[in-house]
């Protein structure tokens, strides 16, 4: 008797399941949109702080049912975390997002009815040295699942992204951070070469020029600020050697640098026949990109 009583409650228990039916909810998925939020993409190689660009991103999809979902892949057409410019040169990013995660160099995240858009952020460390220009990729947003149903076929969509890199130059004094130096010459003598001068240190990512003025048009000034007692100079840049006497001196450069020094010396002119005291004189120098790349 227990023997039959337990195959007859095993059939029972087998005939209670093969009447459970389980009803799944249709999924129905629109294309893929990608839009900019925000209208920054200027690069500044010169920015401070960790990046100098940071571009917002959206991607969204029409999902209706409460169990579906998809994954989405976000890259962009060079194969790289990067955007092409000038030279072959790339401006690099980083993914970020509150959603979804980075694979090799792509981002992925998945969508459903809930949360059916997400932000991602394309982030430029500063300090990237690059020539002035344009730097330009194609995004891109398509299924995760190359095998998913083509009953739910997603439309993938693009979004060609852009970043102007502007011409930027820099000029500074070398290995040093003010921006106004002190020369104490010594004693003057007729044609006494002054080497003590810092050495200039130059930036420059685009063709630029070096625009000098003196004070007093090349000349050192007694303290009584009497003329008749100037003492003329020469400046010699870079083995150059610059007119101070016009009202301002304009060097140009045709090539762009990512940074080199720059000598600068100083020679006296006639000291004869001068009243003892101190002399001076103010040399202002300044960096602009060429004018022809403000585009």
């Amino acid at each position: 008797m227990w023997t039959k009583a337990s195959f007859l409650l095993l059939c029972s228990i087998g005939l209670l399941l093969t009447n459970v039916s389980v009803s799944m909810a249709a999924c129905e998925y629109g294309p893929l949109h990608l839009e900019p939020v925000g209208g920054q993409n200027r690069y500044d190689p010169f920015a401070p702080g960790p990046f100098s660009l940071i571009s917002v991103f959206r991607v969204r999809s029409e999902i209706v049912g409460e169990f579906c979902e998809i994954q989405v892949t976000l890259d962009m057409d060079t194969g790289e975390t990067a955007l092409k410019g000038p030279e072959s040169q790339r401006l690099r990013f980083d993914w970020a997002g509150s959603h979804g995660y980075r694979q090799a160099n792509s981002w992925k995240v998945t969508l459903n009815e809930q949360s059916s858009e997400a932000l991602i952020k394309l982030r430029y460390e500063s300090g990237q040295w690059l020539p002035a220009g344009n730097y330009q990729a194609q995004l891109n947003a398509s299924l995760a699942y190359a095998d998913f149903k083509s009953d739910y076929m997603v439309p993938p969509d693009t979004l060609n992204v852009r970043v102007w890199v502007p011409p930027v130059s820099k000029v500074q004094f070398y290995g040093l951070s003010q921006q106004h130096y002190d020369l104490d010459m010594g004693v003057l003598n007729t044609n006494k070469v002054i080497n003590s001068v810092p050495k200039l240190w130059i930036q420059s990512n685009s063709a630029y020029q070096i625009v000098l003025t003196s004070q007093h048009q090349g000349r050192l000034r007694h303290q009584s600020d009497d003329t008749r007692w100037d003492i003329p100079y020469d400046v010699l840049f870079n083995n150059r050697t610059v007119d101070l006497q016009k009202l301002k001196t304009v060097l140009p450069f045709l090539s762009a640098s990512s940074g080199h020094s720059v000598p600068l010396q100083l020679t006296i002119g006639d000291t004869r026949n001068k009243p003892a005291g101190k002399y001076q004189d103010t040399l202002y120098i300044s960096i602009e990109p060429h004018l022809s790349l403000q585009f």
